[in-house]
Order: structure tokens, then sequence, then C-alpha cells
């Protein structure tokens, strides 16, 4: 139970207690020093921030989507642990296979998020043109087809059919 008496309910509602003090567990003889503040970690993290790295290449792609496979489909494992031990190991993956890179845990997490996203939406359209059922028409003329109506729905190309290439035999990517 909590330690400090309040006279009542209406003293904190009247402004008689105050809640930051409360809060950081300030008293009259230790004072909150600016050091101590949450907006100063923010601040000082925004001074931190690096400039942006260089683009992703095709290779790292491919290999950032063999390490998320690697670490999701783990018997052991698989997708059933926290965030951040997920996307460490899966960190720990590419830069065990690519020892000069210099991508962070953020970097290849976020990274992994376009490249699953733009998947997902052009899985998508390929589901569309898959539905239309037209008869002759290749597998290739089905997702140029898409590849057209991606471009045509979200207004840009579809940039990671080499990522595609390799998701597209797993369930959640798979569109037949």
């Amino acid at each position: 139970m909590d330690s400090r008496n309040y006279s009542s309910f209406i003293d904190l509602v009247r402004g008689n207690i105050n809640l930051e003090d409360e809060i950081f567990d300030v008293t009259e003889s230790s004072p909150l020093l600016v050091e101590d503040s949450p907006l100063n970690d923010e601040v000082a993290t925004s001074k931190k921030k690096q400039a942006r790295g260089v683009n992703f290449s095709v290779e790292e792609d491919k290999l950032l989507v063999a390490a998320w496979l690697n670490t999701s489909v783990d018997p052991v494992y698989g997708n059933e642990q926290h965030k951040t031990t997920f996307y460490g190991k899966v960190a720990k993956y590419f830069m065990d296979h690519k020892t000069d890179s210099t991508r962070s845990v953020a970097s290849l997490t976020t990274r992994w998020g376009t490249i699953n996203r733009e998947t997902v939406k052009f899985v998508g359209s390929l589901a569309k043109i898959e539905a239309k059922n037209e008869s002759g028409t290749t597998a290739h003329d089905k997702i140029e087809k898409a590849k057209e109506l991606f471009k045509e729905i979200h207004g840009s190309v579809f940039q990671f059919e080499h990522c595609w290439l390799i998701l597209k035999d797993y369930p959640k990517w798979a569109y037949a």
C-alpha cells in the first residue's frame, strides 16, 4: 500500500497536492534536477540522431529476408518471442552473413517492415489479377499485370520483386 498519507481526495482536486512531486518522489529536501527530467532525455536522444544511411542493396534485402525467415521458422522459438529478441536474432544472422555491414537493429527492423508491407500489397494486387481468371494468361503475364495494378492503386512501382520471389512460397505471401 502507499505509505503517503493524503488528507482527502478533495486536497488532490483542489490542487493542494502536487502530482509531479508525488510522481517523481520529490520533497523539499530533494529538488528535481534538470538532469533527472524526462524531457532532458528526449532532447538528448534527438541530438544523437544520426544521418540517414546508404540505401539497402538487392543483396542486403535478400539477406534480410533470409534472416527473417530463418529466425521466424525456427522450430524451437519461432515467432513466439519478444520483438527485441526476435529482431536481435535477425540482426545477428544478418551480421554473421555480411560482416562488413554497419546496419543497426532499428535499420533492419524498419527495412523489414517496408519489405513486408509492400510485398503484402503486391500479393493483394496479384490476388486480384488471379481472381479475374483470364484464360490464356501465363504466370509471368499475371505478375506483370499485378505490377501494373500495384502502380495504379498505390502510385508507385513495386520495388521488392526480388524479395517476393523468396517469400512467395510461404503462406503469408502466397497468392494461390
